[in-house]
């Protein structure tokens, strides 16, 4: 299992009890709460690897990922159509609102 989303997505007391019973492996760059309370016991699981919020654009996409963005931002203030749209589901998915179905 992993999550480099939000951490909000994922129930933590699910999860630790998920991987205390050893049958996956999980790595979690994103936390809720964030940071992760000290005494958390998914700190001490050998199964799990945690990064310290880290998964997010690498200096070496930055480039590409900036290009992307100015590229947008051109076609949306050029009076045409946008590629990647911020809909309401986009929106509450960057806040962690949105249900994810098992």
């Amino acid at each position: 299992f992993v999550n480099v989303s939000r951490g909000a997505i994922v129930d933590p007391d699910a999860l630790i009890a998920r991987a205390r019973r050893g049958d996956i492996r999980v790595g979690v760059d994103v936390f809720d709460p964030e940071p992760i309370p000290a005494d958390s016991p998914i700190r001490e699981l050998p199964n799990v690897f945690l990064s310290p919020h880290i998964a997010g654009v690498t200096a070496a996409c930055r480039p590409r990922f900036f290009s992307f963005m100015v590229d947008e931002l051109e076609r949306l203030f050029g009076g045409y159509e946008t590629l990647f749209d911020i809909t309401p589901r986009v929106l509450a998915n960057r806040r962690g609102l949105v249900e994810v179905s098992s």
